[in-house]
């Protein structure tokens, strides 16, 4: 089936309310700003970024998926030019790197300035989630795996995230793309189920070294590490 042949009326039926305990990996300096939900309405409001209508605040490291300008020219997997925002996440931390790695490894291998090696600091924190959700891993979606797994070209999951709006669809859970063995990923595509929850910090930091051939990640300052060739 096209994805452009998915319609509402198709999708509604196949919604499910689902749990899930989302992964997330951020620079980390952008871990330690609040740890509650005082403080954050505090600091969302002195940067003009809360909304009063909410019932309850988003956490910084949630509310910033969301306050993307509509007229913002950025576009992910789940997410056209234009469209509002989407939280992205994953189901296991070595798969939230899987993916951090890969947007990594594009900016070095499309930079100008020839870089053989870049290094980040990245925090970990995850959160659960409630929501009305589809799984396009899963029959019927699952007849258009290709559309949604391929690695450059998101026409076909987007067109599709805007339908999956239209019929009431909060999170859609998908097979990681970057991660080398299957995975699951998942898009938020509303700020609602995620208001009021305070995102868990894992209190570990992890080294991220990225080269042309592959990304090295070790937990600091002792602790896991792992690695995943690039291409």
């Amino acid at each position: 089936m096209s994805p452009i042949t998915w319609k509402p009326t198709v999708i509604s039926p196949e919604i499910r309310l689902r749990s899930v305990r989302l992964w997330r990996m951020v620079p980390a300096d952008r871990m330690q700003v609040v740890e509650t939900l005082a403080e954050a309405q505090v600091l969302a409001t002195i940067l003009g970024e809360y909304e009063a209508s909410r019932p309850q605040p988003l956490h910084p490291l949630v509310a910033e998926c969301f306050q993307v300008r509509p007229n913002a020219d950025l576009a992910t997997r789940f997410r056209a030019p234009g469209d509002p925002g989407v939280f992205y996440g994953a189901g296991a931390v070595k798969t939230a790197a899987a993916e951090v790695a890969y947007w990594r490894h594009r900016f070095i291998t499309r930079s100008t300035c020839q870089m053989e090696k870049q290094q980040s600091l990245h925090g970990v924190f995850h959160l659960d989630l409630t929501a009305e959700s589809i799984d396009l891993r899963a029959p019927p979606f699952n007849s258009d795996t290709a559309a949604w797994l391929h690695p450059h070209d998101y026409t076909a999951p987007q067109l599709f995230a805007a339908t999956a709006r239209e019929a009431g669809v909060a999170c859609i859970m998908y097979q990681s793309v970057r991660h080398p063995t299957p995975a699951m990923c998942a898009a938020v595509l509303s700020p609602e189920p995620l208001a009021g929850k305070i995102p868990t910090d894992s209190r570990r930091s992890w080294e991220l070294t990225i080269t042309r051939q592959e990304a090295i990640w070790r937990q600091t300052p002792f602790g896991e590490s792992f690695a995943f060739p690039l291409t």
